[in-house]
């Protein structure tokens, strides 16, 4: 007991001085072309996140609201829609958790590590595998953690729609986003092999738990790392070969008063978006905001390891 007072007591500490201080390299960055009068602005991003434990700070909708357009990793139009529609990635036939592998004994499984040894009711577990929608077990886990969910970019969308400002996509070859749905399911599908089950659903819960808290306290070393993960071509992780090639854009991009928001890992390490936008010249500071929700410090107690 005495050891895990100590524990909660360090974790407590260390958020009091993550939310007082600014990270050095945080999530939200001004981008700036010498020589130009615009101003561009660079937002990680985590696609879902549990409200009251994240929260978009002010300054992001603030500087969104001066901006011309805002660029996300992907924005699906009508076109888009219908390649998903006829490729069977809107149904789930291309799940990023590779779900489609599992077999109905796997899903019994992990319906009775959720219900019985994590306690859901089996309602909820029932709605949310139910549902048409990738990420599965992320929304278990959320339920799990007792928060609703949301992401950022569809926050994002949202404000930029209550100022009719345009929303574009930086990724728009179909044939390659596919490839990567295709990447990370089959990466997934080899989940059942590394341990047992209980083991490998209590490390997600607890992976996932770490990074929201990551996020939220803008650890960026521990989101940096997730970029350097897999090896996708040319010695290159999936993450790092789309920086790259999004650098056939960005310059341009982010010479205007431009808002481009992507996953918080597309940031950082030696081939992260800012690293390779500075050796382009540019120059990128990090704007003071603060991601943590009121019940951040109660997450921490409760899910941090």
């Amino acid at each position: 007991m005495r050891t895990r007072n100590i524990t909660l007591f360090l974790l407590s500490f260390l958020y009091s001085l993550l939310v007082r201080g600014q990270n050095a390299s945080g999530l939200f960055w001004s981008v700036v072309k010498p020589g130009s009068t615009d101003t561009a602005y660079l937002l990680g991003t985590l696609h879902k996140y549990p409200r009251q434990v994240v929260r978009l700070p002010d300054v992001v909708e603030e500087k969104l609201a001066r901006s011309k357009a805002l660029y996300l990793e992907m924005q699906v139009d009508w076109k888009m829609a219908v390649k998903m529609l006829t490729s069977g990635t809107m149904g789930g036939e291309i799940n990023m958790e590779g779900s489609s592998d599992w077999t109905e004994e796997d899903w019994q499984n992990i319906r009775k590590w959720f219900v019985e040894v994590r306690h859901m009711q089996p309602s909820d577990f029932d709605r949310i595998t139910n549902a048409s929608m990738d990420a599965k077990l992320v929304a278990l886990y959320l339920k799990l953690y007792g928060y609703e969910y949301a992401a950022v970019e569809d926050d994002l969308k949202w404000m930029a729609k209550k100022r009719k400002i345009p929303v574009r996509g930086l990724d728009k070859d179909w044939s390659e986003i596919q490839n990567w749905y295709l990447y990370y399911s089959r990466k997934s599908s080899g989940f059942w092999e590394m341990g047992s089950l209980d083991s490998l659903l209590a490390d997600g819960y607890y992976g996932l738990a770490d990074l929201f808290i990551s996020y939220a306290i803008q650890d960026t070393a521990s989101l940096g790392e997730i970029s350097m993960e897999g090896d996708w071509k040319d010695g290159l992780s999936l993450v790092e070969w789309r920086n790259i090639n999004w650098m056939n854009q960005l310059p341009q991009l982010m010479a205007k008063n431009t808002f481009v928001a992507v996953g918080a890992a597309h940031l950082f390490g030696p081939n992260g978006v800012i690293h390779l936008l500075r050796k382009s010249g540019f120059e990128c500071t990090p704007v003071e905001a603060h991601f943590g929700g009121e019940k951040l410090e109660r997450f921490i107690r409760r899910n941090g390891r």
